[in-house]
């Protein structure tokens, strides 16, 4: 197989550029002989599918890999990779369906030291699928030990935020402040970057701390509209805030606001 080809087009699904991406794919697929090196190829095709949302040729694709090469290896990749694209289209608990399968299939192929990455973004994957399906407590003991893993940049903030939403949510705010702080040192995107900062707001206005808490709202305000914040609720928090630090006028406007926000 071209390597310096196949670099290419993993950079280009990477960065977005999924067409361009595609186009590379199946040009190596169609001139490569290798099975497990075709079969490969057709998982990368179905990835990119999913990503543009053909989610029924990207499993046709997953499906004709397995075809041509039924090696346990291809056959795990295919489960992980359909557990992606199903996580693509928002269907959480036949994601996780898959990635079970995988660690019941084919536990000793990914605790091996040639597929412990797979291991890895398996657990990954479910941390985060757990979250979504609201299995928090489950979710917090697979996140934790996904931070022991040498994580991509971007798994890295999902998990310490999503690590951080299930503190929160389980009543815990000592460790989600914790964890809310180092998603913001590590980075995220916007939406929820903005998140984070309300919540963390919220946990310094209950501790008293209303100095930060302001600070953390304030952050917000500026990128309501991009994130698509609800008026009613920031300005809400921030009126409580004022009003908590003697900042009587501007209590009265932001209440002013969420009540207009309400209309």
């Amino acid at each position: 197989m071209d390597v310096k080809r196949l670099n290419r087009a993993v950079e280009l699904r990477d960065t977005d550029q999924v067409e361009a991406a595609l186009k590379e794919f199946r040009e190596l697929e169609a001139s490569t002989a290798d099975r497990g090196e075709r079969a490969s190829l057709l998982l990368n095709q179905s990835g990119v599918l999913a990503r543009m949302g053909a989610f029924d040729e990207a499993e046709q694709k997953l499906r004709e890999a397995v075809t041509l090469c039924p090696t346990p290896e291809v056959r795990c990749h295919e489960l992980v990779a359909r557990a992606g694209n199903l996580t693509l289209g928002r269907q959480w608990a036949a994601a996780l369906a898959e990635l079970d399968r995988a660690t019941t299939e084919f536990p000793d192929l990914i605790r091996g030291d040639q597929y412990r990455y797979l291991y890895e973004e398996i657990q990954t994957r479910r941390g985060l699928i757990l979250v979504q399906l609201n299995r928090l407590e489950e979710a917090l003991d697979v996140l934790k030990e996904c931070l022991s893993f040498d994580l991509r940049a971007d798994s890295r903030w999902k998990v310490l935020y999503n690590l951080a939403r299930c503190y929160f949510n389980l009543k815990d705010p000592a460790r989600a402040k914790q964890k809310f702080l180092e998603f913001l040192k590590a980075g995220g995107d916007t939406a929820h970057l903005a998140s984070a900062h309300f919540l963390l707001g919220t946990i310094y206005y209950n501790e008293g701390a209303d100095a930060k808490a302001l600070m953390e709202f304030e952050w917000l305000l500026p990128r309501m509209a991009e994130v698509r914040w609800p008026g009613s609720v920031l300005y809400t928090w921030l009126a409580k805030t004022h009003k908590m630090l003697g900042n009587k006028a501007e209590a009265e406007r932001y209440e002013a606001l969420a009540k207009k926000s309400d209309r």
